[in-house]
């Protein structure tokens, strides 16, 4: 947030729509960067898919697909079944499968853990609780 208010405080001049189109600008180049910069394989790959609540941000996508590598396709994952809109919903409820699998639901090299962890708690709900009647 300090470096969004020190920005629009440096750009009073330009206006709400310009600040907003710049700020649009640095969420795509840094999102694109992130991409190439992650994807070791991505000369190998012909799409990529989307998902959240920025899909729907149309010239956020635009500028997205401008700045990866060409004939990339960028999709968003809706196409294959998955409602953009439901990403944590899909994320928090692979977590916890995981947790319950007794499976490893952490990345180290990404949170900087010292080593892979199952995460989360299982709780049962009271009326499923063994012994309950």
């Amino acid at each position: 947030m300090a470096y969004a208010d020190r920005h629009i405080a440096e750009n009073q001049s330009l206006s709400p729509e310009d600040l907003l189109a710049t700020f649009t600008e640095f969420a795509a180049v840094s999102i694109s960067r992130s991409i190439r910069g992650c994807i070791p394989i991505l000369n190998e790959i012909t799409t990529l898919i989307a998902s959240g609540g920025g899909v729907r941000n149309k010239a956020l996508m635009e500028r997205i697909r401008a700045n990866l590598p060409s004939g990339l396709r960028l999709a968003v994952s809706d196409e294959f079944g998955l409602p953009a809109q439901y990403k944590e919903t899909i994320k928090f409820a692979a977590l916890a499968l995981a947790a319950q699998l007794q499976l490893a639901n952490n990345i180290p090299a990404a949170s900087g853990a010292s080593r892979f962890a199952i995460l989360g708690k299982l709780v049962v709900a009271p009326r499923l609780a063994r012994g309950a009647g």
